[in-house]
């Protein structure tokens, strides 16, 4: 294995300035954490820079034009819990898609943060690993399903 980058994903639901949820009326509100490797991930940085610390966040930027924001602003989320605020300190665009907004809002977080809403028993959801130039995936695959055991699913992309 070249790289091996945990993953979380959960809701996420950005409020405009009256409290609102901005999209999400029928697509998924995502909240995801920060890229610890950028090469395994279709989540990339447009502007700005990527969360480090509680407080702050990086937001989708279709999502971020359509509700009017932009990096600087404090903005309201509701994940696991009550209503939070945090700066956008980014804006993300997720692989070659130029407008996921009419099916998906991001909203994402530093590792610390993304495990505290995101995760229900604070541990990561997923693990994403890169392979080394001719490794045999099925033979990767293989191995990581033995060592994973009955509790998770390997999958392949």
């Amino acid at each position: 294995m070249a790289s091996v980058s945990p993953t979380i994903e959960g809701s996420a639901q950005l409020l405009d300035t009256a409290g609102e949820p901005v999209g999400g009326e029928g697509p998924p509100t995502l909240g995801l954490a920060v890229p610890r490797d950028e090469a395994l991930s279709d989540l990339q940085l447009a502007a700005g820079r990527w969360p480090e610390q509680a407080g702050e966040i990086a937001v989708d930027a279709p999502t971020a034009e359509q509700a009017g924001f932009k990096v600087g602003d404090t903005v309201g989320y509701v994940a696991d819990g009550p209503a939070r605020q945090a700066e956008i300190v980014g804006l993300t665009t997720f692989g070659e898609l130029d407008d996921l907004s009419s099916q998906l809002t991001f909203t994402t977080f530093d590792a610390e943060m993304a495990l505290d809403v995101l995760s229900t028993d604070g541990n990561w959801s997923a693990v994403d690993v890169g392979l080394v130039d001719g490794a045999e995936r099925a033979a990767v695959t293989e191995r990581l399903t033995a060592l994973a055991g009955d509790s998770y699913e390997v999958l392949t992309a």
